[in-house]
């Protein structure tokens, strides 16, 4: 991601300064993009910049921030693009006593041709940084972008569920699926179970070492830990009282679908896909 960010910047006509610890990987990037600058070391980055995008894994994090603390100054903007927010705000905020501390969190991956369309989190925890915020989110949506403001926690709370809870079962799908004869599921499966073998394997195809650091960062076991007790209970349910169990889903749609949630549309999107893959 952090080599996207430097081609998207570069591009946008920004002088970029790069400091990564594979030399040969930065010699290949600025070999794509001449006017890249690289540095000897992330201190030296930090002196000549003025905004620092920390990109690296969570494990790391801290580390890095422990290395350039005391090079930052009052006119710094430091930002990082950690998937988890709570924990790299923190220990921003801790251990680095100058400029401007901002979380965020891009909502996309390295894959992306272009900046349109996407959603950009930006978690300030001051008016200072709120300011900041403002001025980055009216940036994204000249560039056709969103940025979308919450706190550290509310992210979390929700990156539970949306990377957390959706890498985990992908994961574990993948597992079970294993056992059997991909091929020949695929050739026996209908658009629904298609569909989910999909996304199973999208999900093995990505980052496997994020995905399984999101679970332990993001605490993701007490929403899985919620899902198998559910799960749990249902089973019991629908060999004990069906009908019963039937009424509730039934209760369940009606009140999405209240939401303006269109049931029958994604029903439509299921087989459009299906058959666009046949």
């Amino acid at each position: 991601m952090g080599r996207w960010i430097v081609n998207f910047l570069i591009r946008e006509g920004y002088h970029v300064i790069a400091s990564d610890l594979n030399k040969e990987e930065l010699l290949r990037l600025r070999s794509a993009l001449p006017s890249l600058t690289i540095a000897e070391d992330n201190r030296e980055a930090v002196i000549k910049a003025d905004i620092i995008v920390i990109a690296v894994p969570i494990e790391s994090f801290e580390d890095v921030v422990k290395e350039i603390r005391h090079y930052v100054r009052e006119r710094h903007l430091i930002m990082d693009i950690c998937s988890v927010k709570e924990e790299p705000v923190k220990i921003m905020h801790e251990l680095i006593e100058r400029g401007t501390k901002l979380g965020t969190h891009p909502l996309f991956g390295p894959g992306a041709s272009t900046l349109k369309g996407k959603k950009v989190v930006l978690t300030p925890i001051n008016l200072r940084e709120r300011d900041v915020a403002l001025r980055i989110s009216k940036w994204l949506r000249a560039k056709g972008a969103q940025g979308l403001l919450m706190s550290p926690t509310e992210h979390d709370k929700y990156m539970r569920v949306v990377l957390g809870l959706t890498h985990f079962v992908g994961l574990s799908l993948i597992r079970e699926l294993s056992e059997y004869e991909l091929s020949k599921l695929k050739e026996l499966g209908g658009p629904t179970f298609n569909l989910m073998l999909t996304f199973a394997m999208a999900i093995l195809a990505g980052n496997i070492e994020l995905y399984v650091s999101l679970q332990k960062h993001l605490n993701t076991y007490k929403v899985v830990k919620n899902l198998i007790t559910n799960e749990n209970e249902l089973l019991k349910r629908i060999e004990n009282e069906p009908e019963i169990v039937v009424q509730e889903l039934l209760e369940l749609r009606r009140k999405l679908a209240e939401g303006n949630i269109d049931f029958n549309e994604a029903y439509k999107r299921m087989y459009r896909l299906f058959e666009e893959n046949s």
